[in-house]
């Protein structure tokens, strides 16, 4: 009889193991991580560049100093983006950029635009593209660096 109690909990207690498991990997948070982390690449910067210069510049100036549009590069931008998460700063830019044509960059454009205020802040490039995934954006702080 104590056997196959004991066989019951065993099984009980392997499906509920499996079945969080399965959980976990499909609903899983991305790790957190921050811009000091390395998330997106030179290739990125140069891509998100061309693209800035064409859509971006006549509002916040060739050099990211702000004209009609504010700075994003500098102090300015770190006061407006510090403690935020770089979903927050892609969804702004993909859902209300450039002014006289909101939406108009595709996810790619934007990360790609995205990355490159991040090179022009003095963040690192690292070896892995900054995703157009909003949810994975989310786990990426703006933080200043530590130490």
């Amino acid at each position: 009889m104590r056997v196959r109690h004991l066989g019951a909990i065993s099984a009980v207690v392997f499906i509920v193991t499996v079945s969080m498991s399965a959980r976990a990997s499909q609903g899983a948070a991305p790790v957190a991580r921050t811009v000091w982390s390395g998330v997106f690449t030179e290739e990125q910067a140069v891509r998100g560049r061309a693209i800035y210069d064409a859509s971006c510049s006549s509002c916040h100036g060739p050099e990211l100093g702000g004209l009609d549009g504010p700075a994003l590069a500098g102090n300015d931008f770190l006061r407006n983006w510090l403690e935020d998460d770089l979903g927050s700063l892609f969804a702004k830019v993909h859902r209300r950029m450039p002014a006289d044509a909101p939406g108009s960059l595709s996810a790619r454009e934007t990360v790609d635009v995205v990355s490159y205020l991040l090179k022009m802040n003095e963040f690192p490039a690292g070896p892995q593209e900054l995703p157009p995934d909003e949810r994975a954006l989310n786990a990426i702080r703006v933080e200043n660096k530590s130490g």
